[in-house]
């Protein structure tokens, strides 16, 4: 809730590479705490271990990666890059946008807060009608995120409605692969971590090459796939 805003704000006082070398450093801190404070957990006996791409072929699991793909691809391909998008665009200043990035994190907050009451009415209707709206919003803010209030409701409106999806997407693998659930979250791990990267780099590439807009246009056509492929292909089991 508050790294977006607090990186926004001490990048102006320090530079945006003392916030990455600080952030990579607390990543080093945390690893050494992570090795001093959980305890070992046994492994999976022999008889019991399958190769964790087989839950790949299972119906519907495929699908279900993909989609994760995108979706996080779709998020970082726009929000990496919102803050040139945001004070070129909609011409906030470092303050306007820490307070709109401030906004972003509460919105958040309170998505994944109210996540639970939307994902017990339907898992996969979450799971689409999120990245529905974020193609919507994406398209309202191309073609008017130049008035700063559409621009802060879009931004309030992507936190609140992206908070679901990877808590709907966990929720997805605890109940459709519940015997490898923990194979399969690794996978899930490893899908959204490439997504990550994937997404920022287009995102880049086409705010280079392409235009100012283009990081949202092409956000918004990732998350419109992604609404079509879980409507027509995830499968989702009952709880």
């Amino acid at each position: 809730m508050i790294a977006a805003p607090l990186g926004s704000f001490l990048g102006e006082l320090i530079g945006w590479r003392n916030v990455f070398n600080a952030a990579a450093a607390m990543g080093v801190l945390c690893i050494f705490w992570i090795i001093k404070s959980l305890p070992s957990l046994p492994g999976e006996p022999s008889h019991q271990k399958q190769n964790t791409f087989r839950l790949l072929q299972r119906p519907g699991v495929m699908a279900g990666m993909i989609a994760i793909f995108m979706s996080f691809a779709g998020q970082f391909a726009f929000f990496t890059y919102i803050r040139p998008v945001y004070m070129n665009l909609a011409g906030f200043g470092v303050d306007g946008l820490t307070l709109v990035l401030l906004s972003f994190g509460i919105a958040s907050f309170v998505g994944t807060s109210l996540s639970s009451f939307i994902l017990k009415r339907s898992v996969k209707l979450a799971l689409a009608g999120a990245p529905f709206v974020l193609a919507l919003s994406a398209l309202v803010l191309t073609l008017w995120g130049s008035d700063k209030i559409v621009a802060t409701g879009v931004a309030i409106i992507w936190g609140l409605t992206f908070a679901l999806i990877p808590v709907g997407w966990s929720t997805w693998i605890t109940r459709s692969l519940a015997d490898q659930a923990e194979k399969a979250g690794s996978i899930q791990v490893a899908v959204i971590q490439l997504a990550n990267t994937c997404g920022a780099a287009i995102g880049g590439y086409a705010l280079d090459n392409i235009g100012l807009t283009s990081p949202l246009m092409l956000s918004g056509t990732l998350m419109l796939l992604t609404a079509l492929l879980v409507t027509a292909k995830v499968k989702m089991k009952k709880s």
